[in-house]
């Protein structure tokens, strides 16, 4: 059936309209105790697939270049992972890090590929916690714009790093994004 979807859609339709709901009613479930938390894995893992499959297809740069990661401890990538893959359809060169990454890793390859933003994801309470710790002992590379985005990432929090607020919309996300770096 996830073939089928994205065969048969836009992407963009797909994650916000099949997938993303999906995901999110497992999780409720899961939380509920209703769900086993293998049934959840199961179905990351092969949205994980199709995405990653859809990011491996690269495609040339207009806008500059996009690097995007989960803060350390947290392990909730599949949003993130979807922003990527309609990140480089928007003409992003992208830089997938995932989960579970240190930020101090991911400004520094920020500097390194000259990227113009960093977009961290963010779903955990405590992952969000730990970013802003870090945060405020870290500096981010300069001409560089940090995005925060996911349910931790509320407006407090993104005020409080100076950082802008993506919410947690796909869509949404990558117009912000784009305005960031038209064409």
């Amino acid at each position: 059936l996830l073939d089928q979807a994205f065969a048969l859609g836009r992407l963009e339709s797909i994650l916000a309209d099949v997938v993303r709901p999906v995901l999110e009613r497992i999780g409720d479930d899961w939380a509920a105790g209703h769900q086993m938390i293998a049934g959840e894995h199961l179905l990351a893992a092969a949205v994980r697939a199709r995405l990653e499959r859809l990011l491996s297809d690269a495609r040339g740069t207009v806008r500059g270049t996009a690097v995007l990661a989960c803060p350390a401890g947290e392990r909730h990538e599949l949003g993130l992972l979807a922003l990527a893959v309609l990140l480089q359809e928007d003409g992003w060169q992208v830089a997938y890090l995932g989960a579970d990454t240190p930020i101090g890793s991911v400004l520094d390859f920020a500097a390194v590929v000259s990227a113009r933003v960093v977009c961290l994801g963010l779903c955990m309470e405590h992952a969000a916690g730990e970013l802003e710790r870090v945060l405020a002992d870290t500096k981010t590379p300069e001409g560089v714009a940090l995005v925060l985005g996911g349910p931790g990432a509320t407006h407090e929090r993104v005020d409080r790093l100076g950082a802008l607020y993506a919410g947690c919309e796909l869509g949404p996300a990558v117009e912000q994004l784009r305005a960031l770096a038209p064409a």
